[in-house]
């Protein structure tokens, strides 16, 4: 299960205000966003894979300003296991 679209980046604008910050980082083809979905995506992988699917669709629930909780989340959980 993926995080994030796999896909080549080539987009560097800036976030667009109907944009959430999930779908920015998803996006953007900056080098500090593909350092940051590294990050998460190292986490995730760590997160238990029967855990993986539900993380999912309360990502795609939850408004976008909880996001980043819910991967700090993620990150919590996966050191515990």
């Amino acid at each position: 299960m993926n995080l994030f679209n796999a896909y080549v980046r080539k987009d560097t604008s800036s976030r667009k205000l109907s944009e959430s910050e999930y779908e920015f980082l998803d996006r953007s083809a900056l080098p500090a966003h593909e350092q940051v979905r590294s990050l998460l995506k190292r986490w995730f992988h760590d997160y238990p894979s029967d855990r993986q699917k539900s993380f999912c669709f309360v990502r795609s629930c939850l408004p976008s300003s909880y996001l980043l909780n819910c991967l700090f989340g993620t990150y919590y959980f996966s050191a515990e296991v």
